[in-house]
Formats: structure tokens, sequence, C-alpha cells
């Protein structure tokens, strides 16, 4: 039964639900992302259980997603979305479409959940030395590029191209600062043109 654990990024506006929204200026009005874990069916006989189970009226379904919008575990009030018609599903399972949800789990393959110290302290760690090190020179040129604490990031890099999003920062610490070459040395490089002269005897 194929289907695919991922995260993906919802946008979410908090505002004053009193407040008429015409009336809202942009201060009324926080604009965030958040990870959440999606999981892509694709295999026709699941697809069919849960469009039962979920009571979806759609008979061409051919991928059908759920997500888990309560960010609790997929379940009740999550979200699902099928395709193509891309329509969108308030989910209310039942205890057999709970039990099969239940074995959902998003485990990333590499994750660091640290404390703010000398990038340099993940580069010298034993284990995962690929992962540890780009996180290390990531956070180096983060620290020399931006003064302040808190940043929140997107990187997604795939076939066709990659996407990179900063948001949640304080814009007057941005400031590029290029990086120090090492053993701290200026080098010059010279170019010359090199000719030779060829001599023939008569």
């Amino acid at each position: 039964m194929p289907r695919h654990i991922k995260r993906t990024i919802f946008v979410l506006i908090f505002s004053g639900l009193l407040t008429p929204l015409l009336a809202q200026s942009d201060t009324d009005i926080t604009i965030e992302q958040i990870n959440v874990p999606k999981v892509s069916l694709v295999d026709a006989p699941l697809i069919k259980f849960f469009i039962t189970e979920f009571f979806i009226p759609e008979t061409l379904v051919t991928q059908l997603d759920i997500i888990d919008a309560t960010g609790n575990g997929f379940g009740e009030k999550d979200i699902a979305i099928t395709h193509p018609s891309e329509d969108i599903y308030f989910i209310f399972p039942s205890a057999k479409a709970q039990g099969l949800m239940n074995e959902w789990k998003f485990t990333p393959n590499f994750q660091i959940v640290g404390e703010n110290v000398d990038p340099d302290v993940y580069q010298l760690l034993e284990s995962d030395r690929a992962a540890n090190s780009i996180f290390s020179g990531f956070l180096k040129t983060l620290n020399r590029n931006y003064k302040g604490v808190p940043i929140k990031l997107w990187f997604e890099r795939g076939h066709h191209g990659t996407v990179f999003e900063m948001w949640g920062y304080e814009k007057s610490k941005l400031k590029y600062e290029p990086a120090m070459i090492p053993g701290g040395r200026d080098f010059v490089y010279i170019y010359t043109t090199v000719k030779d002269t060829l001599f023939l005897e008569k």
C-alpha cells in the first residue's frame, strides 16, 4: 500500500474574530507558516477505503492527501484533499480508519535540536558527519550575516529547482559580511602574458 509521509507548509492567518475583516489594518493580521505532516495515498484500494470512510462524494480520485492540520496526529478535524479535483474536506474517521492512521508517523531523516552554541561544535561530532557539517556551515553563514536571534527558514531542493524562504527576523540586523579567508591572508593574482621567440637559421 504505497503511502508517502512528508511535511507540508500551511499559511495561517490569525486575527480578531469579532472585528470585521474590512475594518482591520495590517497590524491586526499576522501571517505565519507552519510545518505539518502530510500523507499522500496513491494506492487505489486504499484511496477507495478512505473516501468511503470519510464520506467523500467523488468517484474519480487518483491521489488522496491527508494533512495533520491540528498537529496532534492524523485524525478527527484534519483535512483531506482529493486529486485531480483538489477539493478539500474535513475528516471524521471511523474507528477502523483511525486505527490505520494511528500508524502514520513522520520521522525526519536527520534532525538537530540544540542550543545556540559555536557552529564548530556540530562539525566536530563523530556521528552523521556530512549532515552535521552542512548544519555547521549554514550556522556560520547565518551568524556572520545576521546578528539577531529570531529567524525562521524554509529550504527545499528538488529536480526542478530550489526554494529558500526567510521570515520572522529583524531586517535591521541582516547585513552582508564576507567570509574570512583562511589564515587571514590576502591573495593577489597576477596574470602575465608569456611569449616565445623562435629563431630559424638560414
